[in-house]
């Protein structure tokens, strides 16, 4: 093919045949014609380096295992968001959200973190005073989800939300106590054995911890020692603890209102049940945030605007078992899982948070 293009432009029989000139100027065509298709041959796609030089953008995102582990919404979540933007998400898991936090603090500006998922209420001062976090200027449309002021943020983005209880398998514990004090009230009876989250690494366990001192704020101390009767291990987080109780170590576990939807819906298992009380319910709402040294700050920011979309928070509630903040056609087991009676205590300071912990020390040691 390139012999017969070089013989059709130097043939002066075919093309100008009276110009000597243009018999010249086609043997320079002609010459740098030849190196053109000898580089094709070396190289048939010679852009094609050029695009796979191209780096993709990633964005990497602390959360806890139990969000990015195969059963969480992190996998489809990256999955549907990576095929819209063209980039990649890279998971750092830990056990908690807390020990998440912990860690953003303590590598600071030299955090590889461009987002931090699952902080909750409990901690929100606390990652409010680090000063390592950016504005992500997203507003939630109107819906069911509707907590005090006092829980929005400029800074951090509520995705989900549940209620806070105990979770029982009616085959082993038939008849439970029927609020908290006839838990108090079993004594050492440990056939109604319970596990529940260290509150110093575990955001349910603070949770519980901040839960019974609105239900007993003068007598605290004392209800935390007869509680602490009936424990037989405080977790470093929420997976380990549940495993112990699916692994029947327990009787009851410290969890989600919404926990055993997960059994119904997914395994057909229905004596699985959620604690119902007669005492008022506490919630606990988990956030993300953008971190301020982000690489990727837009990027970063259209990830926590998916996060919110309905395609995500679907995901969030049929894989975290939460609750959405925006308004998702759900499955009716959470409509009837909501509870009635809802408490709403201020957001904490660090030093009262400091002081809960402490109260709990003093009773569990």
């Amino acid at each position: 093919m390139l012999k017969k293009l070089i013989t059709l432009i130097l043939d002066p029989t075919i093309h100008h045949k009276k110009s000597a000139l243009t018999k010249e100027y086609a043997k320079i065509l002609a010459t740098y014609l030849g190196l053109f298709f000898a580089l094709l041959v070396i190289n048939p796609s010679p852009l094609k380096g050029a695009a796979s030089d191209i780096k993709i953008k990633t964005i990497t995102i602390y959360t806890y295992d139990s969000f990015s582990g195969p059963y969480g919404a992190g996998p489809k979540i990256k999955d549907l968001f990576e095929k819209s933007c063209n980039c990649k998400i890279k998971y750092l898991s830990l056990s908690d959200a807390n020990l998440i936090l912990s860690k953003i603090i303590l590598e600071n500006k030299k955090t590889s973190a461009d987002i931090i998922l699952g902080i909750d209420n409990h901690l929100l001062q606390k990652a409010n005073q680090t000063h390592l976090f950016s504005p992500h200027n997203i507003s939630l449309p109107l819906s069911d989800f509707n907590p005090p002021d006092d829980y929005f943020s400029d800074l951090f983005l509520p995705f989900d939300y549940g209620w806070f209880t105990f979770v029982y398998s009616n085959k082993t514990l038939p008849n439970p106590p029927k609020n908290f004090a006839e838990l108090l009230n079993i004594g050492n009876n440990k056939s109604r054995s319970l596990v529940i989250q260290d509150p110093r690494t575990s955001s349910p366990g603070l949770g519980f911890l901040v839960w019974l001192s609105t239900l007993y704020p003068n007598n605290l101390g004392q209800v935390l020692k007869k509680i602490d009767q009936q424990v037989i291990s405080y977790p470093k987080g929420w997976s380990q603890a549940y495993q112990m109780f699916l692994a029947g170590e327990a009787k009851m576990v410290f969890s989600y209102i919404t926990s055993p939807i997960y059994h119904q819906l997914m395994e057909k298992r229905f004596d699985i049940k959620p604690w119902v009380s007669g005492d008022d319910y506490y919630m606990q709402i988990e956030y993300a945030a953008i971190l301020k040294t982000s690489k990727q700050p837009k990027l970063a920011k259209e990830f926590l605007k998916f996060l919110v979309s309905e395609p995500a928070q679907k995901l969030i509630a049929t894989t975290q078992w939460m609750y959405p903040v925006i308004n998702v056609p759900l499955p009716k087991a959470f409509g009837l899982a909501k509870p009635k009676n809802i408490i709403w205590p201020k957001v904490l300071t660090q030093q009262e948070y400091k002081k809960l912990i402490g109260q709990w020390l003093n009773a569990t040691n």
